[in-house]
């Protein structure tokens, strides 16, 4: 079935029009008349379906009606609009008040071009409007699926064909809903609109919260992400690429254990690492050395565990300071960190500073470079490196 779209962007292709104002939608304050100008079905003969339409009806005096005009050769402007109104469809109105989408059948004869004429009526402070229009062709009727002698009779065959043409139009519209299921659960396309928003549909596939307060475009990135979010999900890498969609922000996760100061074979030295002792956490010991208020009182029981527990379910998120946050990015950002991050994680969120700054901490040639290692270069008036003196062979001491 094929649809010819009038009103909003498809506009309202017209022969004449009279007394209406004419934009994205027809709109009248008292009577107009609006007649299109042909749609062409294509085929000799072509049986025309319905009208689908969008109205908009705020008062009992109110009122638009359909009449429409069919033939096989294109007959022109001039001719149709010097009809006589007789030779129009018998007419369908529909009275005020009135506004939801509704549809009317098709009557006239059979032909390959069909011409509308639509008569809109208000009055002063409730105008008439009629906001889009669909015309359908060609008629596919379920009375093809019946017995053939409820379509033998001409007259029979009209009345049964308009008849179920209540259930057809029901059945077009599931069938619809159907063809374009397609473009509702892609989140590239599905609606984002603040009365039908289906992206947070989709994002309770996934146990995601989206919030209203980020751009459409990042929504529909999470969503589109999600398969690969959900299978990092309440990992580092994890939560730092769901940031990076959501808040379009990038950040680096150190997670605390990565930091315990072990000793490895071949790789350690004396003083490099603290494996065990009470400078690990700071303990208080009750020997009357420690101050209290220098000291901390911890709660795990036993300092045997302080170099596993000091450091376990603990995270550390860095956030370059280039792009510093807002205090509301840096609110969401806390938001949608608890949100992803295992439960019994802590987290510690830290802002940081450039501290090499080219031309003020840092120069190059003098104490900063670029690319590869260089031969050292010695400063006008620096002693030598000595062996033993002022230099060393080999690793840290």
């Amino acid at each position: 079935m094929s649809v010819y779209p009038l009103g909003g962007r498809a506009g309202w292709p017209a022969t004449s029009v009279s007394g209406l104002t004419v934009d994205s939608s027809l709109r009248a304050s008292g009577a107009g008349t609006y007649v299109s100008s042909a749609f062409d079905g294509g085929v000799a003969g072509c049986v025309w379906d319905r009208l689908r339409f969008d109205p908009s009806l705020p008062a009992a005096a109110t009122s638009i009606t359909f009449s429409t005009y069919t033939a096989d050769v294109n007959r022109g402007d001039a001719a149709i609009a010097a009809l006589d109104p007789s030779e129009w469809s018998t007419p369908v109105t529909i009275a005020g008040p009135f506004g939801w989408r509704s549809d009317t059948i098709i009557t006239a004869n059979p032909g390959r071009y069909l011409w509308l004429r639509v008569q809109l009526t208000g009055v002063p402070g409730s105008a008439a409007e009629l906001h889009r229009l669909d015309v359908s062709f060609p008629r596919n009727t379920s009375l093809r699926m019946l017995p053939a002698i409820y379509a033998t009779d001409a007259g029979g065959r009209s009345f049964n064909e308009r008849l179920l043409s209540l259930f057809d139009a029901m059945r077009d519209e599931v069938k619809g809903e159907i063809r374009t299921l397609g473009s509702v659960i892609d989140p590239r396309t599905t609606d984002a609109a603040t009365k039908r928003d289906f992206l947070d549909w989709l994002g309770a596939w996934f146990d995601m919260e989206l919030y209203r307060a980020w751009p459409v475009e990042r929504r529909r990135a999470v969503i589109h992400h999600a398969g690969e979010l959900f299978r990092l999900r309440g990992t580092a890498r994890g939560i730092e690429r769901f940031v990076e969609l959501a808040l379009g922000r990038r950040i680096v996760i150190v997670e605390s254990f990565t930091e315990r100061s072990w000793w490895f074979a071949q790789k350690s030295y004396l003083g490099c690492a603290v494996l065990f002792g009470p400078g690990i956490v700071n303990r208080a010991a009750l020997d009357g050395t420690d101050l209290l208020s220098t000291k901390t009182i911890d709660s795990v029981p036993t300092p045997m565990l302080d170099p596993f527990a000091s450091r376990a379910n603990r995270m550390t998120v860095y956030v370059p300071s280039y792009a510093e946050p807002t205090q509301d990015e840096l609110t969401m950002l806390e938001r949608v960190i608890e949100t992803q991050k295992p439960a019994h994680v802590a987290v510690c969120i830290v802002i940081t500073s450039p501290n090499a700054r080219l031309g003020v901490t840092a120069r190059l040639g003098l104490d900063s470079m670029l690319g590869t290692l260089s031969p050292p270069a010695l400063l006008a008036g620096t002693a030598p490196p000595r062996i033993g003196v002022n230099a060393i062979v080999g690793g840290l001491p």
